[in-house]
């Protein structure tokens, strides 16, 4: 069963749709600035495991085992048919192909990094690849041992989200009350160049900066730390070679701050909007693009 996003009437089941695509659809329904995505529900995924004959006890055999075996046709035709639509609507003509575990994004535990993503997939085939190896993620070292330690090692299932891939020209993360101080009325936002990739993974220093929002009006936000971080580096979008570049950022975009006071107050009245409907506290990956805001993912900040 494919999830589609003019499917959204209400709000799905995280066990149909995991829970990052459970969040893009919340996020859908409250029209927020979300790629367009579709999401191939768990439902599909039992299905394949079904067709497989005998499912391997090992984890590391398990995930190869999934890799190997040939999609049941029907299945590869809806894949084929629902990638090509969305594939040939991207302004990018590229796409994300992300996990989406049913225990992942909840308030209890984040599961963040521990399962795959693909970025800027430009053909049918090589996204079906990459939907495999989300749903083969599920038994990677990394999401076994965390689940473990979470105790719900046999209570995960895979779900994948594609979506419309954002070439992004300044990205980033925000959490809407400071994880550090626990302040509530900190809004936290990180940003440099390029994709966010680099971010997440501590490739890149950003730019950190730090909004008190207790007046809770725009107008009476104030910026009350700005780090310029090094940003010596960043990832983009080469359109014409179809493909991503990690490139040098030249000495005059590491001296200077990526966002202005205008894009923070932006940002900030989103996440903050974000936190009312979600009712608590928001860990939020963003990516600016033609100086438009597009939401990527929105989970619960666990630690606040």
């Amino acid at each position: 069963m494919l999830f589609k996003i003019n499917d959204i009437s209400e709000t799905p089941s995280a066990k149909l749709i995991g829970g990052k695509g459970l969040q893009l659809a919340n996020l859908t329904y409250l029209q927020q600035p979300v790629p367009e995505w579709f999401c191939i529900s768990t439902s599909m995924f039992e299905q394949f495991l079904k067709d497989i004959s005998s499912l391997k006890q090992n984890y590391n055999d398990r995930y190869q085992q999934i890799i190997e075996t040939p999609l049941p046709r029907n299945i590869q035709l809806a894949l084929e048919n629902a990638i090509l639509d969305l594939l040939q609507n991207s302004a990018s003509n590229a796409l994300s192909v992300r996990s989406s575990a049913t225990v992942e994004d909840s308030i209890a535990a984040s599961h963040a990094g521990q399962f795959d993503t693909f970025l800027g997939v430009n053909d049918v085939k090589t996204a079906i690849c990459n939907v495999k190896q989300c749903w083969a993620s599920l038994w990677s070292e990394r999401s076994v041992k965390y689940r473990d330690q979470q105790n719900d090692a046999n209570q995960a299932s895979m779900a994948v989200v594609i979506q419309e891939f954002i070439p992004a020209d300044i990205s980033g993360v925000m959490f809407t009350s400071n994880p550090v101080t626990q302040k509530i009325t900190e809004c936290v936002i990180e940003a440099s160049w390029g994709l966010g990739e680099l971010i997440v993974s501590g490739q890149v220093v950003p730019d950190h900066f730090v909004i008190d929002t207790a007046q809770g009006k725009t107008s009476e936000f104030e910026v009350v730390t700005k780090k310029l971080g090094s940003k010596n580096e960043a990832l983009f979008w080469n359109k014409k070679q179809k493909q991503l570049e990690k490139k040098p950022n030249f000495r005059y975009f590491q001296q200077n701050f990526v966002l202005d006071e205008s894009q923070l107050f932006s940002l900030t009245k989103l996440g903050l909007k974000l936190q009312a409907q979600f009712g608590c506290p928001q860990d939020i990956e963003w990516a600016m693009y033609n100086d438009k805001i597009y939401i990527l993912q929105s989970r619960p900040i666990t630690s606040v």
